[in-house]
């Protein structure tokens, strides 16, 4: 038996190996026989095999002060995004919109409903000078709806409100979400001068995207939608990015949505489920994919985009690429959705248009469909940041989502990598921490973790070389 100390790790058998992981997110794959020696303290320390084993902080010779700072060190710089505070404020201009989606999550309401539904200057102040004194140097403000264009006016008017006071040490962007469909040369000329990114929606060919994404009287968007997109590119806005959401309509379709993208030239696609909120949940039948549906098409579509890669097309799969940078990244990155603890409250905050404010995009969504408050943390009108940020409805949401103390998460290899959302985990359970066994998200997260470390530890050196650069943004 060899000299040295087995350092805390999960693992995963995958095929006929095993993946070894820790805190910091080192990993390494072992045949079956190298495991066994390793664990059971036979591999010698002069072997290439240990030395593998230690420069990844699976094992060591010497438990030292120096060794425990630097594990310290490490562990900090991958939860960094706890120490710091929220970056991404989404604001709510108006709940009404020009497109009536079978999948909406948002619960809008019809263009010609009353503007009670849109946000005011008033709040509007209000929920700018709450975002103004977060204490960060670095402030994103999305605007969400509904449609937000439909309240043009108050958009305007907050990106020169908060441009007028944001103190001089902190940068600030700005980023609409919207269908498009409304977009004038007014509009364009305020992106183009108060520099405001975009983000759309497309769902693939005409008859995919016009299959879900629909008018009130039934007729489609896509002819709208990728003509104010030409018109938006041709005009000179060139931070446009597009949101794909995959259904039972698309799911099957998906290398056609990927040459629609590229056609388009956009340099990447997400591939994201539903999220199960209003419209999506009413229509749930003829709209959800069970896992092993979702997954089957997910691998399909990310070999073809490797595909496209490998013949001179570059395209990246974005979701894959987040996953990625948490797997090979000693640092942490901002995706709200999954972290541990939640990003929601500390790297995300949602405002209601009545100044509300939730935890998450996804908190205001459920309570839009049952007027649960649990999430809900406060109002501008009445309440300061520092009243929500430290508040116990905020406590008792972060500490139902630290996975590495969550039965099922603390010692499933992929946790590293991983969180969960406290919201979807109530809509989905009624209760905040999900039993894993039953977690349909937390099930498929685990075919594609598994199926990503396949395709790391392939021989194929353009696949390994594809992903390490989407990773690394390189």
């Amino acid at each position: 038996m060899s000299n040295y100390s087995l350092l805390p790790f999960n693992f995963q058998r995958i095929d006929c190996d095993y993946l070894l992981t820790n805190d910091l997110g080192e990993f390494l794959m072992l045949p079956e026989q190298d495991f066994q020696r390793f664990v059971e303290k036979e591999v010698k320390t002069n072997e290439e095999l240990f030395w593998n084993l230690e420069s990844r902080f699976f094992a060591s010779t010497k438990l030292s002060k120096q060794l425990i700072e630097h594990y310290a060190t490490r562990y900090r710089t991958k939860k960094r995004f706890v120490f710091e505070t929220t970056f991404l404020h989404m604001i709510v201009v108006t709940h009404r919109c020009n497109q009536n989606c079978d999948y909406c999550h948002a619960s809008a309401t019809r263009e010609d409903a009353t503007n009670e539904l849109d946000l005011s200057f008033k709040t509007a102040e209000l929920i700018v000078d709450a975002i103004l004194s977060t204490p960060t140097d670095h402030l994103k403000i999305e605007f969400q709806g509904g449609e937000p264009l439909l309240n043009f006016l108050v958009i305007k008017h907050i990106v020169h409100y908060a441009k007028q006071n944001c103190p001089e040490n902190k940068k600030l962007d700005f980023v609409i979400c919207t269908n498009l469909i409304s977009l004038t040369t007014e509009h364009m000329d305020f992106f183009l001068q108060e520099g405001i990114d975009v983000s759309t929606s497309l769902d693939g060919t005409q008859a995919l995207h016009d299959s879900c994404r629909k008018r009130y009287d039934g007729s489609g968007t896509y002819a709208s939608v990728t003509s104010s997109l030409l018109k938006a590119k041709s005009y000179g806005l060139e931070n446009i990015s597009a949101l794909l959401t995959v259904h039972k309509k698309n799911i099957s379709h998906l290398p056609e949505v990927i040459d629609e993208y590229v056609s388009r030239e956009f340099r990447s696609i997400f591939i994201r489920g539903l999220n199960p909120y209003g419209n999506a949940d009413s229509n749930s039948t003829s709209l959800s994919i069970s896992n092993s549906e979702f997954f089957t098409h997910y691998k399909t579509a990310l070999n073809y985009i490797i595909e496209l890669n490998q013949s001179g097309t570059e395209i990246t799969e974005e979701f894959t690429a987040i996953l990625l940078s948490r797997i090979l990244s000693p640092f942490a990155n901002g995706f709200v959705d999954i972290q541990s603890p939640t990003g929601g409250g500390i790297c995300g905050m949602m405002y209601e248009t009545n100044g509300d404010v939730f935890v998450s995009d996804e908190a205001r969504m459920l309570y839009r469909m049952i007027k649960n408050t649990d999430f809900l943390l406060g109002n501008v009108e009445n309440s300061k940041r520092i009243d929500w940020f430290f508040s116990q409805k905020m406590k008792s949401f972060l500490e139902c989502s630290v996975i590495e103390s969550l039965p099922g998460c603390a010692w499933c290899a992929f946790a590293p990598y991983c969180g969960t959302d406290p919201v979807r985990n109530y809509f989905e359970n009624e209760n905040t921490i999900s039993i894993k066994a039953h977690d349909k998200q937390c099930q498929l997260a685990q075919l594609i973790f598994t199926h990503l470390f396949k395709l790391l530890t392939t021989e194929d050196t353009f696949t390994q070389r594809l992903l390490w650069a989407w990773a690394t943004k390189g």
